[in-house]
């Protein structure tokens, strides 16, 4: 019966979805626990003046997470 073909195209396309939703998720949660450690260990002065970009270095923690969120890139 190929009358539901379509049907299950889009299930398993929105369920590839979701994984890489999930996958992308778990990568920033891994990421914030990353510069959580980083900050405890350089203190917050050291954190914030290697990560921080704007005037006051207050993006710091931010910064880190979504430097630490994205893939490395290919060779």
């Amino acid at each position: 019966n190929k009358k539901n073909a379509f049907g299950k195209c889009v299930s398993g396309k929105a369920k590839e979805l979701e994984e890489e939703h999930e996958a992308d998720e778990q990568a920033e949660l891994n990421a914030a626990k990353k510069c959580k450690a980083e900050l405890a260990s350089l203190g917050v002065t050291a954190f914030n003046a290697k990560h921080g970009t704007n005037k006051n270095k207050k993006n710091a923690f931010g910064k880190c997470v979504s430097k630490n969120a994205k893939p490395a890139p290919a060779p």
